[in-house]
């Protein structure tokens, strides 16, 4: 334990050391903003290319030196295809393995494994793929997934087709991530903004306005019709007194 414990201190080491070193070089964006790339494949893949543009004259060089490309072999009217047998090991295997870590991360990439077994899948991506970066690092620009989709889509390549599902899929399953992330957050918020969510929503009682009442003044109390005859009699007859 002691043993892996020291080799595994040493490893972690190496990496910041490496990180540390790669950021230097004026290639390293190129190979970082790679899809899958990331800290592990970058510095491989900087490696494997390396700075002199005028090493490999064609991509297509590249890939028989790296033993990505197949081999095919001729005798009369027979002929099969192997893979490569004498290449750089490793250097193969820095391609293979960065293709698959590219799938889940690029959707022309996703359409690639299918069809065939993963391994022959595996390889025909990172066929392909030392084509496009072959390209960007001759010209020095970095990867854009968009300009590729549409130069596949200008030449009518078949892996348009082959990913519009894979698009759907993926938008689908993000659209669920979505919504069940935030489906707790929009509950909640309705049942804040909502008091009686059980029960039927309260209608707000209409406001009247109330007139004053008008002032009655006391009722008066209606004189008999004898009591006024007696009234007007008095008032008409003189008193002796002044007769």
């Amino acid at each position: 334990m002691e043993q892996l414990r020291v080799t595994l201190q040493a490893i972690a080491r190496f990496d910041v050391e490496i990180e540390a070193f790669t950021q230097k070089l004026p290639d390293y964006p190129l190979f970082r903003a790679l899809p899958g790339a990331g800290p592990a494949f970058a510095p491989r893949l900087l490696a494997a290319f390396g700075e002199q543009r005028e090493r490999y004259t064609s991509a297509a060089e590249l890939q028989k030196y790296a033993g990505i490309a197949p081999v095919t072999e001729r005798s009369g009217k027979k002929s099969w295809v192997h893979w490569r047998l004498q290449c750089p090991k490793f250097l193969r295997q820095t391609f293979v393995e960065w293709a698959a870590a590219s799938i889940p991360r690029s959707f022309w990439a996703s359409a690639c494994d299918q069809g065939c077994s993963h391994q022959a899948a595996l390889r025909a991506l990172a066929f392909k793929w030392i084509r496009i970066l072959y390209r960007c690092w001759q010209t020095r620009t970095p990867y854009d997934e968009s300009t590729y989709l549409i130069a596949l889509r200008r030449h009518g390549s078949p892996l348009l087709t082959s990913t519009v599902p894979i698009i759907k899929k993926f938008l689908t399953d993000h659209l669920r991530a979505w919504i069940r992330a935030e489906l707790p957050v929009l509950s909640a918020h309705r049942q804040t903004s909502e008091p009686r969510a059980n029960g039927p929503t309260p209608r707000a009682k209409p406001t009247t306005r109330r007139l004053p009442a008008p002032e009655l003044s006391p009722p008066t109390t209606p004189r008999s019709t004898t009591s006024r005859q007696a009234t007007h009699a008095s008032q008409a007859r003189p008193s002796r007194q002044q007769t």
